[in-house]
Parts: structure tokens; C-alpha cells; sequence
């Protein structure tokens, strides 16, 4: 017996809907839980040893998002633990995305030093740094300029 007109208008009407309610719910919820989980990334290691990691190589960003995926190689270190390389995964805003050679603040594992926390928190902008950099390297023509040899020194 075919499907009356009125019938399918209705039950697309009801699937229609359920969508939306699914749209409003689900996607807040995975919002939630993907900035929980992006919270808990930049934790410190319960009894782990600060340390430094750094950057020996990076993924590359393309910037389509707020946060991607990064792999790193680092070089771990800390007062108890010799240097150690690590390789590291994870989610990581675009703001703060590391370069080759920057060191990175860390929470070492003491029983494992393969797993690393990266703290994210107290890694300076994107922009920050890039401030900071043009101003080491106006001071430094400043310094050449006035008969310094563009470390400070004359």
C-alpha cells in the first residue's frame, strides 16, 4: 500500500526535527568535552618533575582551525632527569603553536619520562613572541649602528 503524501510530509517533518534538537544538543556537548580535554593536555603530571622540552621538530600548521593536531620531537630535561627525546602528540591552539628551537615548559613523569605534559598556559602567544623578537633584534641594529657589536656590547 503506498505511503500517503500527508503521511511522508509528516514523518520528514518529525526526522527534520529530531535533527535540529541532535544539532542543538550535540554539537555544545562535543564543544564541552573537546575544551576539557584540550584543559587536561596542559595539566601537570600528578608528582611530576618541571622541566623544559625543546622543540627539535614540529608539524606544520595550516591554520584552517583554532586548535590542530601537532606532533613534535622535544628534547625533555629537568633537574632529575637526564635529557631524554620524546616524541609528543597532541591538540594545540594556533596561537601558541611552537617553532623549531623554542624551549617549552613540561611536566615530566619521574617513572616514565616518555610521557610529558606540555603546559600550554605558561607558553607565551603566538604574538607575544614575535614581539619580543623584533624588539632583541631592533635593539640589537640599534647596538650596531652606534658602534656596538649588536650584542649589547661596544
Amino acid at each position: 500500500m503506498p505511503v500517503a503524501t500527508n503521511d511522508y510530509a509528516d514523518l520528514m517533518s518529525i526526522v527534520f526535527s529530531l535533527l535540529i534538537l541532535l544539532c542543538i544538543f550535540a554539537v555544545p556537548i562535543g564543544i564541552v568535552v573537546f575544551l576539557l580535554l584540550m584543559r587536561k593536555r596542559s595539566r601537570p603530571i600528578r608528582n611530576g618533575i618541571a622541566g623544559t622540552a625543546r622543540v627539535i621538530s614540529t608539524s606544520y600548521a595550516s591554520g584552517g582551525a583554532v586548535s590542530e593536531n601537532c606532533t613534535m620531537n622535544l628534547v625533555v630535561q629537568a633537574p632529575t632527569v637526564q635529557p631524554t627525546a620524546v616524541r609528543w602528540f597532541g591538540m594545540v591552539r594556533l596561537s601558541r603553536w611552537p617553532s623549531i628551537g623554542d624551549d617549552l615548559p613540561v611536566s615530566i613523569d619521574p617513572r616514565n619520562t616518555q610521557k610529558v605534559s606540555v603546559l600550554w598556559n605558561q607558553v607565551p602567544s603566538t604574538r607575544d613572541r614575535a614581539a619580543a623578537e623584533a624588539q632583541r633584534v631592533a635593539q640589537s641594529m640599534r647596538d650596531r649602528a652606534s658602534g656596538g657589536d649588536g650584542f649589547g656590547q661596544r
